[in-house]
């Protein structure tokens, strides 16, 4: 079975640490890149990338795209942390199907995350689709930014779904780490493009990809029956980076762990990590010794 996996790259050169509480240093922010799609790559078999490039990113280097398998949107668009990314990410699946890539699964790999398990596609075709919080499940959602401006929306007279949503009972969740097949990819693409102008859609400039995504997937899917995202993002104190293998190793070895998802606010203990593939909160320079040790992995 295939994988594509859409990897949004954004400008991370500079120094110290930047509002998503990565280090930066001097390394050239190509490198990085590099490393990940290296990574991606060494952990899954037969695997497709699309690289989302930042439009603020003036020194991405175009001969990434010579690499086998990988493919840059030709379209760009100015995101930041915490601004939305839908323009970037459904354009790049629109650019994917263009090509006519050849895929059964769908997910995103960001720049801080690093897969240190194989074929992660193993675990995906047992299930439809992933998410973190389905509607009607878990009202811990309360409060967080984007449900609460998806709301706000609601209140003034938009309803960004289009009658799709019954009750206002949204679906939640980050979207590195989570995962739809090919049917319902398409499902989810053909509602965006009846409804929405999708090169503007960065405009709504939240995070409305963690409500929307989710939510759109789970009402056009069959099942209604998420799967868990394939990602942990670690808990270390916050929004900060890993600093130690431990939790990795934790989770290589299938033993429990506390980490952020499925409940983003205070971390859940699970006592099976065999469907975790991949792990953030990876520092984006090479210098990174949590980096350069899983790319020995």
């Amino acid at each position: 079975m295939k994988l594509l996996t859409i990897c949004p790259v954004h400008d991370f050169s500079g120094e110290g640490f930047d509002g998503n509480a990565y280090y930066r240093d001097q390394t050239n922010p190509n490198d990085v890149v590099r490393n990940n799609i290296a990574n991606i790559k060494r952990f899954n078999n037969d695997v497709s990338i699309i690289i989302h490039v930042n439009k603020d990113f003036d020194k991405f280097d175009p001969t990434i795209a010579d690499i086998e398998n990988v493919y840059v949107n030709p379209e760009r668009f100015a995101v930041t942390h915490g601004s939305s990314q839908m323009a970037s990410l459904l354009t790049s699946i629109k650019y994917g199907i263009k090509l006519g890539i050849e895929f059964d699964y769908l997910t995103v790999t960001h720049s801080g995350e690093m897969f240190i398990k194989e074929n992660a596609i193993d675990y995906m075709k047992d299930y439809e689709f992933s998410m973190w919080y389905p509607p009607n499940r878990d009202k811990s959602i309360t409060g967080w930014l984007p449900y609460e401006m998806v709301l706000k929306f609601h209140r003034e007279g938009m309803d960004l779904f289009n009658g799709l949503v019954p009750n206002h009972e949204y679906a939640a969740g980050f979207i590195e780490g989570s995962f739809y097949n090919k049917a319902l990819v398409l499902k989810m693409m053909n509602w965006f493009e009846e409804y929405f102008d999708i090169q503007t859609m960065n405009n709504l400039d939240f995070v409305l990809e963690e409500i929307m995504i989710p939510t759109v997937a789970y009402y056009l899917s069959e099942t209604k029956n998420p799967a868990t995202s394939i990602n942990a993002i670690l808990l270390t104190g916050g929004h900060q980076p890993q600093r130690t293998m431990d939790n990795i190793e934790l989770i290589r070895n299938n033993k429990p762990l506390q980490f952020w998802n499925a409940n983003q606010f205070g971390g859940e203990i699970i006592d099976d990590t065999q469907h975790i593939y991949t792990v953030k909160r990876i520092n984006r320079t090479m210098n990174d010794p949590i980096r350069q040790q899983i790319s020995k992995l």
